[in-house]
């Protein structure tokens, strides 16, 4: 856990909390990490974190309890790509022709889902030699859709992609959202800790992958 009120780049990490996780009617006492104090870990088996479950965590600290709840979101259905390689020229383009990849997913609640995608060649080739430490990675910030295009000049490598499409929970999307929009803006960010900061989520996800080839 987290002290953030020493630093803005990074907070200080509390030792000596009594951390319990409680998953449905099933109790967990978390322990600290030896070689690293301040950080916790479940040392059994289990949880069994399945869609639908309840989530709580609590700790006292400084003479008060912080506490939060989330409930593990189900897993996105249906995911599919609409075609599984796409063609990329040296400018990022893929010339005359070229479709974007539609990714799709079903998404009758109108809930929050994000993808990531990453270039996991072990030594990729770039598509463009004179740029140098490209991003592996693609990705998008949270939204209610379940449409969303790769197109060529995102990506910066060739080889294969794993496409990861993440269902989160209203919580993790309202602090999304505030990084992203509010880097100049002195209010208060979301939070989902009852007194504290931050959030306390789940997420639960699906997997594609496709080529990016040289036109």
């Amino acid at each position: 856990m987290n002290n953030f009120t020493d630093s803005i780049v990074a907070g200080n990490a509390i030792s000596g909390l009594q951390i319990m996780l409680k998953v449905d009617s099933a109790e967990f006492n978390l322990d600290e990490k030896a070689d690293s104090s301040g950080y916790y870990y479940y040392a059994g088996t289990g949880p069994e974190l399945l869609p639908g479950a309840f989530c709580q965590i609590g700790f006292e600290y400084n003479n008060k309890v912080i506490s939060s709840e989330t409930t593990i979101p189900e897993k996105p259905a249906n995911l599919e790509l609409s075609k599984t390689s796409i063609s990329v020229s040296m400018g990022g383009w893929g010339g005359s022709g070229t479709e974007p990849i539609e990714v799709t997913w079903d998404n009758p609640g109108n809930d929050y889902f994000y993808m990531v995608a990453t270039n996991i060649e072990e030594n990729p080739t770039p598509i463009n030699p004179e740029l140098e430490d490209q991003p592996i990675s693609v990705g998008t910030s949270p939204s209610t859709g379940n449409l969303l295009n790769i197109v060529p000049r995102q990506l910066r490598y060739y080889g294969t992609y794993e496409l990861v499409i993440f269902r989160v929970n209203p919580e993790f999307a309202e602090l999304s959202l505030y990084t992203t929009t509010n880097t100049i803006n002195l209010t208060e960010p979301y939070t989902n800790i009852t007194n504290g900061k931050g959030i306390f989520t789940a997420y639960a996800s699906d997997t594609a992958y496709f080529e990016a080839v040289s036109k």
